[in-house]
């Protein structure tokens, strides 16, 4: 008989429901549980359950990661709960990107400063890629 991750996570969540149901609890507290109840999981490959195990839960609709290292029961919570905490995160991940967006168009502006800076100081006429590009492309409409 083989066994999965699904079966396992399918523990978990019964787990879940008899021990902490509203409360919210940690990964460990969830997987020392689970484990206990898994009889037909092999014990020696423990590493590679905990890491798939892990993935699984972060992928699990029935269960909601509500900040460090804390999680509940989708089932347990009520839906505005649910939405401002999902709403929260989602806003999080947008303004990350937008962080991260705007530091590579710095980092890019800054380069190029550099460069004209660098072609000023020699006394040389700055030529980029895109200008060379840009001007075959006006030669090629004459």
């Amino acid at each position: 008989m083989k066994l999965n991750i699904r079966e396992l996570m399918d523990i978990a969540h019964e787990v879940a429901i008899d021990s902490f149901a509203y409360q919210s609890f940690n990964f460990s507290s969830l997987w020392s549980k689970t484990w206990s109840k898994a009889k037909n999981f092999k014990k020696e490959q423990l590493e590679e359950w905990i890491a798939s195990f892990y993935v699984e839960l972060l992928l699990d609709p029935r269960f909601v990661y509500i900040g460090t290292d804390k999680w509940k029961l989708r089932e347990f919570m009520d839906y505005n709960e649910y939405l401002s905490l999902v709403g929260k995160r989602t806003q999080d991940v947008a303004l990350r990107e937008l962080e991260i967006e705007g530091s590579a168009q710095t980092r890019e502006v800054e380069e190029v400063s550099d460069e004209e800076l660098d072609a000023q100081l020699r006394g040389a006429k700055v030529e980029t890629l895109e200008d060379e590009s840009y001007e075959s492309e006006e030669d090629a409409e004459e």
